[in-house]
């Protein structure tokens, strides 16, 4: 795993202030909006209507979500995260990926998830992810798999999480808006990865 050492935070550090006037949510938000944008920008290049493509686009998901999600795991989630184990979607990404005839790719290194503000910013990217491939599901074949895309959550699942991390009282947000950084890093690293995989 890869350490968020206090070097890689501090270059958020400018942003702790911002904490004590918004929730830890906003303050995520807010803080990670530009790396957001890239990780859109370099997943809207899949082509979900091509099965290779779509195919790309799931392993680029699986490098990063199934080590994030065994590291949440090892940390202890369920202990702060609601319903943890209902919404981890590992199981859902590889079934989709077997009912294609595709491998599983191997994982990346996943950031060291060491205290609980970082679980809380590494389940936030997660969830987040949720609406995002709800969205992005409309565009797919009828005949592509999609459990991923679409988890069968129970009803106000998002709500009860997002209300969660309101609530949260973390000693350190910054490490929290560092680990939330890491994971869309994480993303971006295995979409350019596939991408560069697609067109050689």
């Amino acid at each position: 795993m890869k350490s968020l050492t206090t070097g890689s935070l501090a270059t958020h550090e400018s942003e702790h202030d911002n904490y004590k006037e918004q929730s830890l949510r906003g303050y995520l938000r807010d803080g990670t909006s530009a790396n957001h944008q890239r990780v859109d920008e370099q997943f809207a290049r899949f082509n979900l209507n091509d099965r290779h493509d779509y195919i790309s686009f799931l392993s680029a998901h699986a490098r990063a979500l199934l080590p994030i999600e065994a590291a949440l795991d090892q940390q202890g989630a369920h202990r702060i995260i609601p319903e943890w184990s209902a919404r981890r979607r590992s199981d859902m990404l590889c079934a989709d990926l077997n009912r294609l005839n595709a491998e599983i790719p191997p994982s990346l290194a996943a950031p060291q998830l060491k205290s609980d503000a970082q679980i809380w910013g590494a389940a936030y990217v997660l969830e987040g992810s949720k609406l995002g491939g709800a969205f992005l599901a409309k565009g797919v074949p009828d005949n592509f798999p999609t459990s991923f895309l679409t988890p069968n959550m129970a009803k106000g699942s998002m709500k009860l999480f997002m209300d969660s991390l309101d609530r949260a009282d973390v000693d350190h947000p910054v490490e929290a808006l560092g680990a939330a950084a890491a994971v869309f890093g994480l993303f971006l690293q295995a979409a350019r990865l596939e991408r560069e995989r697609l067109v050689s």
